[in-house]
């Protein structure tokens, strides 16, 4: 798939596309990325993780 196919597909620039492919989008929103994704036929999960042993936040918050 091309950029400009990629841009197309999911409603977003070419120079969009070329900014993400490269790492230079910074600050995408939810909407972009998830446009972007699907277009690639890609999905987003995000879930609870544990970071370094550190508690998720409310847990043992007796």
């Amino acid at each position: 798939m091309t950029q400009a196919e990629l841009a197309s597909q999911s409603g977003v620039s070419r120079y969009t596309v070329i900014r993400f492919e490269t790492g230079k989008l910074p600050d995408i929103n939810y909407k972009t990325l998830v446009s972007i994704l699907r277009a690639l036929g890609l999905e987003l999960q995000v879930g609870e993780e544990r970071v370094s042993g550190l508690p998720i936040l409310g847990e043992g918050d007796d």
